[in-house]
């Protein structure tokens, strides 16, 4: 079982993202902004991020840009539907560049999350 803090704005998608996680036999932490997920990091430790990328009070650009100068070992799993600012194509280089393990496209299975968590935790 794994620990994985989830920050994702949108209630029912943090809901269902809790309800696969949990369903796999790990633990989720949810949050919902960037700051909140950087103060939980900061506070508790956690095996895996799953990271929403358009989000309020602080972006998830702006968090994984964060965590490889804080958290350089934390596996990052992104997650985005697009958004206003940026192609997802555009996403996915800049998580790239940042070191994410792997990009999910809104909408995705629950095997696709799951397969990805597996693989952040190196299984």
């Amino acid at each position: 079982m794994a620990r994985i803090l989830v920050a994702e704005d949108v209630p029912e998608m943090r809901e269902a993202l809790d309800l696969v996680l949990r369903q796999a036999g790990h633990e989720a932490v949810l949050t919902g902004d960037g700051e909140a997920a950087l103060a939980s990091l900061g506070d508790s430790a956690f095996d895996v991020l799953v990271l929403d990328i358009w989000m309020p009070k602080r972006g998830g650009l702006d968090v994984m840009k964060a965590i490889t100068e804080n958290w350089p070992e934390m596996p990052v799993i992104v997650i985005s539907g697009g958004g206003p600012d940026a192609t997802l194509e555009n996403v996915t280089a800049v998580a790239d560049l940042y070191g994410a393990i792997r990009v999910l496209y809104k909408p995705f299975d629950d095997e696709e999350l799951v397969e990805a968590v597996a693989e952040a935790l190196g299984a």
